[in-house]
């Protein structure tokens, strides 16, 4: 579904009978406000959960850790939210945020840090959360558009269900990714 798609489906959400042609070229006041909304709404939802449609994994070479043990790293760009760092052998590690930077107690070995990424294309959401996000915009688009502080707060609460819809199916369908070497395991398989 296009960014033009999404916004269409929430304006329809809010019983708007007017429809944008595109998300970047449309004048209508529909286009702008959706404009003006549509980068919340989206990161809003990404924020909320470690999607796998989002999820990139980036590795760094070993740096020099500090007196306390702790290497400084650049945050990712476009990390909207840092799920997982871990070491070489995939060994959580503690790690501490600053606004530039993460810092990593790595004992100057490399780390892997996964991550949300806000580039994520539309054509890569799944259906449901692409429901979330269409929720998500359609109630940042109501106060504005039908000035009914009842009714955002109505959308406000189908956006946050949507949501736990969307996270409630990707769990359900996200497969086990650890190991099997676990002998109780093998011996249950």
């Amino acid at each position: 579904m296009t960014k033009t798609e999404i916004c269409n489906r929430a304006l329809g959400v809010l019983g708007h009978d007017r429809m944008i042609s595109d998300f970047e070229s449309d004048k209508s006041t529909e286009a702008e406000r959706c404009r003006q909304f549509y980068m919340s709404a989206k990161m809003n939802c990404l924020s909320e959960h470690n999607w796998d449609f989002a999820a990139v994994e980036r590795e760094f070479g070993a740096v020099s850790p500090d007196a306390n043990g702790f290497a400084r790293y650049p945050l990712p760009p476009g990390a909207i939210r840092i799920y997982s760092v871990t070491d070489d052998a995939s060994r959580p590690l503690e790690t501490r945020r600053t606004r530039d930077f993460l810092m990593v107690k790595s004992f100057g070995s490399p780390v892997k840090i996964r991550y949300i990424a806000d580039d994520v294309d539309e054509s890569e959401f799944t259906h449901k959360f692409t429901e979330a996000v269409v929720y998500q915009l359609a109630a940042l688009l109501s106060g504005p558009m039908l000035g009914n502080d009842q009714k955002t707060h109505n959308f406000m609460n189908l956006a946050a269900q949507k949501l736990s819809d969307a996270v409630t199916k990707e769990t359900d369908e996200t497969a086990y990714r650890g190991e099997w070497n676990n002998p109780f395991i093998k011996a249950r398989r």
